[in-house]
């Protein structure tokens, strides 16, 4: 059964676009074969930074039509792992169409797994508290982007009944790393893949080595939730 990772959090500038670099990277060095549906239609950074490594798509999920044509992708598919890499705006088209893909996992013989990428704020937990109902059955894993500050100050999540229906659901709470922005901006602005930044050496060699050191921490955040 290959499953369907979608990274989201609905709130823009949480780091989804980095959380999905970070899984694709880790996917691929475990051999998985990638399928990545790129719904950020405002900014599709994973995709210009990945779309010559793994097989990719636009989708609109704000749209009947978007899901409609996601299932469509992922029954043609059906040996790859997919990843969907979420826009802003997308838990309005979830909670409208998601029913298309939830009611359709098993004929797919897919599982779906959510990454919800958070930051320290109320919003993301409450519009997590919205999403939940319309993925019910499903695996949801919080992810703390600790760009926004360390474990500590994620309290309101930490302290919350949210997180332990996460995780008497089976999911994970995990710390996802930082990474320094003037390292980050070198993948968005280049559109390089993770891999390829470590490998180029016209990436400064400070920037290649905190990148590498920062894909093995993602390797161990991922390793914790991916079987």
């Amino acid at each position: 059964m290959y499953p369907i990772y979608m990274v989201s959090g609905c709130k823009g500038g949480v780091g989804k676009s980095i959380v999905s670099m970070a899984l694709l990277d880790y996917l691929i060095k475990i051999g998985r074969k990638c399928l990545l549906i790129e719904a950020d239609t405002a900014n599709d950074d994973v995709f210009k930074a990945y779309g010559d490594s793994v097989a990719t798509a636009h989708i609109n999920l704000d749209t009947e039509e978007g899901w409609v044509e996601l299932v469509n992708l992922l029954d043609a598919n059906q040996d790859s792992t997919a990843v969907i890499n979420f826009g802003a705006r997308s838990n309005s088209g979830i909670t409208q169409y998601g029913e298309t893909l939830m009611g359709l996992l098993e004929d797919l013989k897919r599982k779906l797994v959510t990454f919800w990428v958070i930051n320290t704020d109320r919003d993301g937990l409450e519009l997590l508290k919205d999403y939940l109902p319309v993925v019910e059955g499903s695996l949801v894993h919080v992810v703390k982007n600790t760009y926004f500050g360390n474990d500590d100050r994620f309290d309101l999540y930490n302290n919350s009944k949210l997180k332990q229906q996460i995780e008497a659901s089976g999911g994970k709470s995990l710390v996802f790393p930082k990474l320094l922005p003037m390292v980050s901006r070198e993948l968005y602005n280049n559109r390089l893949t993770i891999k390829a930044a470590i490998a180029d050496t016209n990436v400064p060699i400070g920037n290649r080595g905190v990148l590498k050191a920062w894909q093995k921490k993602c390797e161990e955040v991922f390793s914790e939730a991916i079987q």
